[in-house]
């Protein structure tokens, strides 16, 4: 079993992978998000097609869910210079 973090925002209904030869483990939230108590279907290595490369139809990027999770900012607007 490989670790599993709760920092990845994978919804619980979506199922996590435990693929054997994956190339894109180290990226792939399937593979890294940790397992709910209710919800979420584990698959096997030969599930997804493409053998768990970029292009494996089970591969979604951990990154990109971390930075659809995180609250953008807002612009701070400040007032010209010499206030008028």
């Amino acid at each position: 079993m490989s670790e599993r973090t709760d920092s990845i925002p994978l919804p619980p209904d979506m199922a996590r992978c435990e693929p054997v030869a994956c190339t894109m483990g180290a990226r792939c939230a399937r593979k890294l998000a940790s397992i709910p108590p209710k919800g979420a279907s584990m698959v096997g290595a030969g599930t997804w097609s493409y053998g768990g490369t970029a292009l494996c139809a089970g591969y979604v990027s951990a990154d990109g869910l971390r930075r659809q999770a995180s609250p953008v900012a807002p612009r701070k607007v400040h007032p010209p210079l010499g206030g008028a």
